[in-house]
């Protein structure tokens, strides 16, 4: 009798840690936790021994350590563009302001948030496209009230040269913004602020329809 009860007690243990080494997901730090298996979405994490396991807990697991990371290290605001940049962003403020124009300034802008591809063409090519600009950022996109884009300003700062694919990814921006038919304005870090007023006072003579002016 006490031989069949410890046999039953082995068979028990066996199947329990063989149940829990199947659905347990190993995390940084030596901790686990257990994955449900009524979830059917299982999706394949390199960094795991399993190759099955739900997508909630994968959900869980990226936000908890992402939640874990932020609260390990003091965060504080900074200024996002440069002290160069600022000045230009002043200059466009104050243009702006002179000319009555509604239009708000961004910076940093991703092309992928303003540029679209044609839906008519097919999904590969439009793949391709969007992936081919999508990480590129404008310094300054102008746009109206209505969010439309009126005008991106690129300020190539006195350290734009040193990078030596500066011209070329300035190139495929030039390209883009020209395909889009979105006007692009080029300052250099060597132009006065009344050069840059000039300048964009050509662009509002020439692009701005009359039912847009102040």
């Amino acid at each position: 009798m006490l031989a069949f009860l410890l046999i039953c007690t082995l068979i028990y243990f066996s199947a329990f840690f063989y149940f829990l080494g199947k659905n347990q997901v190993p995390l940084k730090k030596g901790f686990t936790f257990l994955s449900s298996r009524k979830n059917k979405n299982h999706i394949n994490y390199k960094n795991c021994k399993h190759e099955l396991f739900s997508a909630d807990d994968f959900i869980y697991k990226r936000y908890a350590e992402q939640n874990t990371n932020i609260n390990r290290c003091n965060l504080y605001p900074v200024i996002p563009v440069n002290f160069e940049s600022i000045f230009i962003f002043n200059c466009l403020q104050m243009w702006l302001i002179d000319k009555r124009l509604h239009w708000y300034i961004g910076f940093e802008v991703s092309m992928g948030a303003f540029i679209k591809t044609d839906s008519s063409l097919p999904q590969e090519i439009q793949d391709q496209a969007f992936w081919a600009y999508n990480n590129k950022r404008v310094d300054f996109l102008l746009v109206n009230c209505f969010g439309t884009p009126k005008l991106v300003i690129e300020y190539h700062g006195s350290g734009h040269n040193l990078s030596r694919d500066a011209e070329d990814r300035m190139k495929i921006k030039r390209a883009i913004l020209y395909k889009a038919a979105i006007p692009l304005f080029e300052i250099s870090y060597t132009m006065s602020k009344n050069e840059i007023i000039y300048w964009l006072n050509q662009f509002y003579k020439e692009h701005i329809k009359s039912d847009e002016r102040g």
